[in-house]
């Protein structure tokens, strides 16, 4: 019914623009590739990836061998995809009723500039418009059939989690070869998606792109024909639970509601500085804006909290987790150890993994709107003040586990943090937390004072003197009310 009613949508959008022939208006609607990415992807993955997963052994047995099971499968889930096409045709064929059957010729019809940017193309590979219509729409029904056929494949050799991830990772890239201009450039531009087995359009644009399509799904085919016939019993892809005391604070801190916090709190960032100052004008300009922080000799109270923001709450789970780590609940654990340094390197390295985390979100909240907006790449300059940030931020956590190890409390590490971020904001330069503001850098655009090649050695230094003080002194001290 989902589909029933996009397709109404968008065949009346289309019959709107103004199109003058029948086969002008199907025309244009196949070709939509906003229809097709948004609209019918996602229901086609749906459906296929709620059946992808095998059924039991009792019914594989039935069928003989697996690779009968598997075509019978796949057949059925094509007949029921094909059905969905028969269903988008007829309405696009419904909504343009009334129009003119009989035009057959490009220079004849008319229509909205979608179709307007089309003809040109499809002008030159077809010699009428109904040709190019009954191509366009036996491409779409082969384009469903193999991926109902890649969607059956993943969901044999993969668990139906890490199949469905899969497939939304293909759709990401199909949807970022429609928003992102650095996809239309070499190396991507080769790549091969889920677009290109459904819009036929899109294997039109270069003259060498059709045929790497061809040749990219008979290899694709072939590897799944060669695969369920062969190799179906034993699966490769196995992954080995990881175990230990670093795997057990992993899973503590990369819980579902931490990483949604995280998420959360990246989109809250960029969609502000987005909103508060218009979309930028270059790449650089959109990084300066994200990572701006605050400077020194003075107070701007909406910087400073976006500041906090920025650096501090990201490392408010961390926080719970090792205040967790060194409570009563932890002495099962420091039972089989012979050092209790062996319990703290755990939780540092899983706390450099979470910044390492936050920081990688930052790095695609630095990237994704330059490449979206079709402007270059400051890769320099994004690298330089994403590095800056996770040393700055690391110091911070170090500042928290000490106070953990004096006090046995998060809190009053936090608010130290907090303090030392106050203090920052005097106008002395060299004050460790809080560096990676790109406005206390000297940069062109912003008149900072401290070189960030010296940022980065202040800070590296700072977590080196942190290091060695909780090796040597606050191992000694984080669980000794745990009987340690």
């Amino acid at each position: 019914m989902l589909l029933l009613a996009f397709s109404v949508a968008f065949g009346l959008s289309e019959r709107t623009s103004g199109a003058s022939a029948l086969s002008a208006h199907v025309l244009a609607a196949l070709n939509d590739q906003y229809y097709f990415i948004f609209a019918v992807l996602p229901i086609l993955l749906f459906i296929c990836g709620s059946v992808m997963e095998d059924d039991a052994e009792i019914v594989i047995f039935r069928y003989g061998t697996y690779s009968r099971y598997f075509v019978a499968k796949w057949r059925s889930l094509g007949m029921l995809c094909s059905g969905l096409w028969l269903v988008q045709m007829v309405m696009l064929f419904l909504t343009g009723l009334g129009l003119q059957v009989t035009a057959n010729e490009w220079d004849n019809l008319s229509g909205g500039s979608l179709l307007k940017e089309i003809v040109s193309l499809l002008a030159e590979n077809f010699s009428s418009p109904w040709q190019a219509l009954l191509c366009a729409a036996v491409f779409l029904l082969i384009g469903y059939w193999l991926i109902s056929l890649l969607a059956l494949w993943l969901g044999h050799f993969l668990p139906q989690s890490y199949a469905i991830k899969v497939l939304l990772a293909l759709y990401v890239l199909s949807v970022f070869s429609i928003k992102l201009p650095i996809m239309s450039k070499p190396p991507l531009c080769y790549w091969t998606g889920l677009n290109q087995w459904v819009l036929l359009l899109h294997n039109l644009t270069d003259s060498w792109r059709f045929p790497l399509t061809v040749i990219v799904t008979v290899l694709f085919v072939a590897a799944v024909a060669y695969t369920i016939r062969n190799g179906w019993r034993h699966i490769p892809f196995t992954r080995k639970v990881p175990s230990g005391l670093a795997a057990y604070y992993h899973r503590l801190l990369f819980s579902k509601s931490n990483m949604l916090l995280l998420f959360g709190l990246i989109l809250l960032l960029a969609g502000w500085n987005w909103y508060s100052g218009g979309a930028p004008q270059n790449g650089r300009e959109w990084v300066f804006r994200l990572l701006a922080g605050h400077g020194i000799g003075y107070f701007y109270p909406l910087g400073f909290m976006a500041l906090l923001l920025a650096e501090l709450f990201p490392l408010w789970p961390l926080g719970r987790m090792l205040s967790q780590a060194a409570s009563e609940h932890s002495v099962c654990l420091i039972v089989r150890l012979k050092r209790r340094k062996e319990l703290l390197w755990p939780l540092l390295r899983v706390s450099a993994e979470w910044i390492a985390c936050w920081c990688g979100l930052l790095l695609l909240a630095e990237a994704i709107p330059v490449l979206m907006l079709g402007f270059e790449l400051p890769v320099g300059l994004i690298l330089e003040a994403t590095g800056l940030r996770f040393l700055d931020m690391a110091i911070q956590a170090l500042v928290i586990c000490l106070f953990l190890c004096l006090s046995g409390q998060t809190i009053f590490g936090f608010l130290s943090v907090i303090l030392l971020h106050v203090l920052s904001l005097l106008p002395i330069p060299w004050l460790p937390v809080g560096l990676s503001s790109l406005l206390r850098l000297h940069f062109m655009e912003t008149g900072g004072v401290m070189h960030p090649a010296w940022a980065a050695l202040e800070l590296c230094v700072c977590n080196l003197i942190l290091l060695f003080w909780l090796y040597r002194y606050g191992a000694q001290r984080l669980f000794e009310k745990s009987g340690g």
